[in-house]
């Protein structure tokens, strides 16, 4: 849709009056964040307690014996939860929006379409920090891991939330249908889950 507010451009055309990304980025995020409380908080919740199912599950299977597995198990389980929220929940939200008309509302506005997907990201990845929080914690704790290893995980969510977050808002936009996004998140939270928390030793030579 064609915005009212128009400014003239150096060539002496008119343009869209967008507003600052450094302030369009931040109210999106803030809408997301009073979204997600409004729902109490079921999106941290929901992806907390499926990792750390994942480590009781292991630990109570001994799939974690040796100090290796442990330590991949507890990373893996952990950047699992930013995986969940970051790409498979993204990717379902955005195909939501897209196939509602809610993007649409967007355009009425004036921001620009990259801020919108950056700030559904930021929001997503902020989303995650919480269960990573907590899942480190609880993986060092139940596989005897030292605490004083864990700022280890900082920059590895960090960066693990940032690719996540890109890979989710392009599983939701770029289908044509919401069915499709939805299989790709799910397809890509199965991949971390494998690769995450499998040790690589017990893969085969030409996956690891």
């Amino acid at each position: 849709p064609t915005l009212a507010r128009r400014r003239p451009t150096p060539a002496g055309h008119t343009g869209p009056a967008y507003l600052p990304m450094t302030r369009t980025i931040p109210a999106i995020c803030r809408a997301q964040f009073g979204r997600a409380r409004a729902g109490g908080g079921a999106v941290v919740i929901v992806a907390t307690i499926q990792s750390l199912a994942i480590l009781v599950l292991l630990h109570g299977f001994g799939g974690a014996a040796t100090p290796a597995s442990r330590a991949a198990v507890a990373s893996g389980a952990t950047l699992t939860v930013v995986a969940f929220i970051s790409w498979n929940l993204l990717a379902q939200r955005l195909a939501a929006l897209k196939a509602g008309g809610g993007l649409d509302h967007y355009g009425t506005l004036p921001i620009r379409p990259v801020a919108v997907v950056l700030g559904f990201c930021a929001a997503y990845a902020a989303f995650a920090v919480p269960g990573v929080t907590l899942t480190a914690a609880a993986g060092a704790a139940l596989f005897g891991l030292p605490i004083t290893h864990l700022w280890v995980l900082a920059p590895a969510a960090l960066t693990a939330g940032i690719a996540f977050s890109g890979l989710g808002a392009l599983s939701g936009l770029a289908p044509s249908r919401p069915e499709i996004a939805t299989l790709a998140g799910q397809l890509g939270l199965t991949l971390v889950i494998f690769f995450g928390l499998i040790p690589p030793q017990s893969l085969p030579a030409t996956l690891r």
